[in-house]
């Protein structure tokens, strides 16, 4: 097997490890949203139902992103990527607001998980870079 035939072995598994990073983050989201909490009125209950919709999204992008790599389209691919970052960055932030602790390892698991997509889509790159 070629240096590239390789490569584009790495870059898929790379890209199917990413849409299992992000389909275990959104069931993560979904049971968040859906679990019947102790000692919640009936009027805060339904207030992240929002997030079944985001983890649904960010699994949705990263099986795109899946494809993308596999089928060597690298523009789809870091489009994909650059927009699962951003609702990333974004439920990363309200994350942090709302926590009190664990901040450590929510930044870990969600730069481990953003890594493996930006790994992922510049292995399946056409172009050979040479730092």
């Amino acid at each position: 097997m070629s240096m590239v035939g390789s490569r584009r072995v790495v870059a898929t598994l790379l890209g199917f490890l990413y849409l299992a990073e992000n389909a275990f983050a959104g069931y993560v989201l979904i049971f968040f949203a859906t679990f019947p909490f102790e000692n919640v009125d009936r009027e805060n209950r339904s207030q992240d139902d929002w997030l079944i919709a985001v983890g649904l999204l960010l699994a949705a992008l990263a099986l795109i992103l899946a494809i993308a790599v596999t089928a060597k389209s690298t523009v789809l691919a870091g489009t994909m990527l650059a927009v699962n970052s951003a609702i990333t960055v974004s439920l990363l932030v309200w994350g942090l607001q709302k926590s009190d602790h664990s901040d450590g390892t929510l930044i870990a698991l969600a730069l481990a998980v953003e890594v493996t997509g930006i790994a992922a889509v510049s292995l399946s790159s056409r172009r050979r870079f040479d730092v």
